[in-house]
């Protein structure tokens, strides 16, 4: 198998033809980035991001808690906008120098260097659930070593492997549980806020409230195919449409799916 050098690739690189000219992005209507969705309801499919929605969801991705000079550790992949999202609006923070931009790309290594932890932190299930594990885990292998080891882990937790600096975390993409929400806030000392939102719309929920604005208006419709409807008890459930500043006119050349009343409801919501 052959290996190219990186000087090789950019010489060959300098020979393939020029790519077709970007917009300049001066509209805001204008296609800024395709970001695909799982495909949980089908084939994955495009979800459009004209330059508004781009600007709005890098520089303030929950409301109300908006950019400012921090470190950020970026671990999810950039093809989930929620990934992207966290990289380049720290990577691109106005008014700070860009020696001071400093997103953290996390990566195996099989070395140890200090690092600054970052003052906010995007979670998700899997790594609350991580460090959960980790402290019972490492608990029951100090067991016997004298009290107060469940504490003393907690700090290392706190101070060393989240580096002593968070202020203020974010779990995204499924509820964490009970248990694991009071074990993350008890440990790392501050509130887990639980935020709910979708490719298609971007942040839609904080703590079980509905976010106004973005979220310009909502409603539930029953989905009679998975049995669940509106007058079921004791909780109501069903498909939550939303009105968005937030939400991407379509999907890629599919205007099957932007309009299907069974695949695209909350784009269909804005029309």
């Amino acid at each position: 198998m052959a290996l190219d050098t990186p000087a090789s690739v950019i010489d060959r690189g300098r020979t393939l033809p020029s790519l077709p000219q970007v917009p300049d992005g001066s509209s805001a209507d204008a296609l800024s980035a395709l970001i695909y969705t799982s495909g949980s309801t089908g084939l994955p499919k495009g979800a459009m991001y004209t330059e508004r929605p781009v600007r709005q969801f890098w520089v303030d991705f929950v409301p109300g808690r908006g950019v400012r000079p921090s470190i950020a550790l970026n671990y999810l992949p950039l093809s989930h906008m929620t990934g992207r999202g966290d990289a380049i609006r720290h990577a691109c923070q106005e008014g700070v120098s860009p020696a001071s931009r400093r997103p953290a790309i996390c990566r195996r290594s099989s070395r140890t260097s200090p690092w600054s932890g970052p003052p906010s932190f995007l979670m998700v299930p899997r790594i609350s659930d991580m460090l959960f594990q980790h402290h019972r885990a490492e608990l029951s292998r100090r067991t016997g070593t004298g009290g107060g080891a469940a504490e003393q882990l907690k700090e290392e937790l706190r101070e060393k492997v989240m580096g002593g600096r968070l202020l203020w975390a974010i779990s995204a993409s499924a509820p964490p549980s009970a248990a694991t929400t009071a074990f993350v806030e008890d440990c790392l000392r501050v509130r887990l806020l639980d935020g709910y939102g979708s490719t298609e719309g971007g942040i839609v929920a904080l703590d079980g409230r509905v976010l106004r604005p973005p979220v310009t208006d909502h409603k539930p419709a029953d989905v009679p195919e998975l049995g669940h409807f509106g007058t079921d008890s004791p909780h109501p459930r069903g498909e939550l449409l939303i009105k968005s500043d937030r939400l991407v006119p379509g999907y890629f050349r599919r205007p099957d799916a932007t309009t299907g009343s069974s695949t695209a409801s909350t784009v269909r919501a804005t029309s």
